[in-house]
């Protein structure tokens, strides 16, 4: 029986740890350039407003957490422990210029595509769930507001037989960051029209 309790710790303790320092590596990829615009000079201004970044309670490139066989929450960093407001913010950048618009470098005619970080996280046991609030806005030089609007999304990930949540984050995350960078412009024709 003793054999048999010390198996049982054995495997806890090796599932527990299989979650401690993780990192996902959420890549951006620019799509081709899909819409000519005017050359318009747009400044992205992106900030983490995260509650518990704000506090102190976690890290800037905190970006979710898994569970361990007991449910215990483990932080999962993003790769190489980069802030996710410089990720999102360089991300950003990449798509404006993607899309034909220029990144302004003073301040003569440009727009400012603002960017506040409200919730970003998830949650891993055998499956998880990813979701997000962003303020988005934009504004002219004037400091007339064009577009204001929160955008929020919540999505499940299955999990992979042998990594469980682990796994279909690692294969999911990629994805679902993409897909929020290009929701908060390439997809979203009320805001470009007004970086127009």
């Amino acid at each position: 029986m003793f054999k048999s309790i010390s198996a049982c710790l054995s495997a806890v303790v090796l599932l527990s740890g299989c979650v401690v320092g993780q990192q996902i590596n959420m890549e951006y990829k620019p799509a081709p350039k899909a819409i000519a615009e005017n050359g318009s000079k747009v400044k992205a201004l992106v900030t983490d407003e995260r509650a518990e970044v704000k506090s102190g309670k976690k890290e800037q490139w905190f970006i979710g957490t898994y569970r361990g066989s007991f449910g215990n929450t483990f932080d999962v960093s993003n790769y190489e422990k980069r802030p996710l407001v410089e990720q999102i913010s360089q991300d950003l950048k990449e798509e404006l210029k993607s899309l034909g618009f220029t990144e302004a470098t003073g301040v003569q005619g440009q727009k400012t595509l603002g960017v506040q970080i409200r919730e970003w996280s998830f949650d891993g046991y055998a499956n998880g769930e990813f979701w997000y609030s962003l303020h988005v806005s934009v504004i002219d030089q004037a400091g007339k507001s064009l577009y204001d609007k929160n955008l929020t999304d919540r999505k499940t990930v299955t999990g992979t037989v042998m990594g469980a949540a682990k796994g279909g984050f690692e294969r999911d995350m990629p994805g679902l960051y993409n897909s929020m960078i290009h929701t908060i412009v390439r997809n979203n024709k009320e805001l470009l029209d007004a970086l127009k």
